[in-house]
Formats: C-alpha cells, sequence, structure tokens
C-alpha cells in the first residue's frame, strides 16, 4: 500500500477537495461530492500504456550505483564512461604485428 500526502491509502476511494453546490428545480441547494480512486500501476502496465500511445517502448534509463561501489568500478576501470572509447578502439591489425 502507498500512503499519499494527506494520509490516505492509494487504491482506495478519498473524498476531492472540491464539491459543487447547485440548485435544484424546486429551489433546494443540492451539494455533489466528487470521489476520486487512486490505483497504483506496475512497471508492465505503464509499460503497454505507454506503447499503446505512442506506438514505441517506453526509454530504458540506466539505475545509478550505489557512490562508493561507482568509485570502485572507476577505479578499476578509469575510462568506462568516456563513450567515444569502446573496445573496438584497442583492437591491434594483425598486419601491424607481424612487421
Amino acid at each position: 500500500m502507498h500512503h499519499t500526502k494527506n494520509g490516505s491509502v492509494s487504491g482506495m476511494p478519498e473524498k476531492a477537495k472540491s464539491t459543487e453546490k447547485k440548485r435544484n428545480r424546486s429551489g433546494e441547494k443540492k451539494e455533489k461530492v466528487c470521489l476520486s480512486i487512486n490505483i497504483e500501476l506496475s512497471k508492465e502496465e505503464i509499460e503497454k500504456d505507454i506503447f499503446a500511445l505512442t506506438g514505441s517502448k517506453p526509454i530504458r534509463r540506466p539505475k545509478k550505483r550505489p557512490r562508493n561501489i561507482q568509485k570502485q568500478v572507476d577505479a578499476v576501470f578509469p575510462g568506462l564512461w568516456l563513450i567515444s572509447i569502446t573496445p573496438d578502439s584497442y583492437n591491434v591489425p594483425e598486419n601491424f604485428l607481424k612487421q
């Protein structure tokens, strides 16, 4: 269950803050209370909805590592964050080795 800022639990109906006051034909005031329902969606349901709306899958964002683990990875692989350097850039042609 997920609690919202005002203390209500999502997935359960809660009273909306706004109410409408209308007069009926006899002149009596009638108050209409609007209810809202908050339902949490799973990742799969959100993905299906975005695909239905846009026609493409949602963008995958990599999850961040904890800071201490990221520092250890950077110490072992110092150039890992460089996008332009790939493992293919370290390939040495065979002709160069035979000379």
